[in-house]
């Protein structure tokens, strides 16, 4: 009697089991989101040619993750990008900047950027990262729900003003 009500039990157990997994899937959800900082350089005509300013790209800033900041179980960082949102410079020619970015412990160079060219054209550029950078990112986010930067370097012209912003990309596991 046992062996034939076996399969019927097996049966009628497999939907409750394969429902219980689902149930759990909807406990997790990715959220796919960006989180950014915009910050400025003013280098005057009597100012040096090089500067050096820093910036902090907080989690708890962005109102889609502040709900879940708590329940967020991994992390993720896809790139970094930036974007020159403002500039104002010479009339005469291009500004060129060399420096570097600064993401915690993770440095960027960055060599001859057209700063009238990437506003003007409104180029988003995203950092040369690997995949363990990334990784590193998303360790620091997951530690600090932030991630200090700077940006340091040297202009070829002066007066110059712009402002530029530090995105991003984002995977957020969360769990409710």
């Amino acid at each position: 009697m046992i062996k034939k009500a076996l399969p019927y039990v097996i049966i009628l157990l497999f939907p409750l089991i394969y429902s219980c997994d689902q149930l759990e899937e909807l406990k997790t959800w990715d959220l796919n989101t960006e989180a950014g900082k915009d910050f400025e350089v003013n280098i005057s005509e009597i100012d040096p040619s090089t500067f050096s300013t820093t910036f902090s790209v907080s989690l708890a800033t962005n109102p889609d993750i502040q709900e879940y900041i708590n329940k967020i179980k991994e992390y993720r960082v896809n790139k970094v990008t930036y974007q020159i949102w403002t500039y104002s410079g010479p009339p005469e020619g291009d500004v060129l900047l060399s420096g570097t970015f600064k993401l915690g412990s993770i440095n960027i160079l960055l060599d001859k950027v057209n700063l009238n060219q990437m506003y003007n054209n409104q180029t988003i550029t995203t950092l040369d990262l690997t995949d363990q950078e990334l990784v590193d990112l998303a360790k620091m986010l997951e530690s600090n729900k932030s991630v200090s930067g700077s940006l340091a370097g040297e202009v070829t012209d002066k007066p110059v003003y712009f402002i530029i912003y530090v995105e991003f990309d984002l995977t957020l596991r969360v769990e409710a």
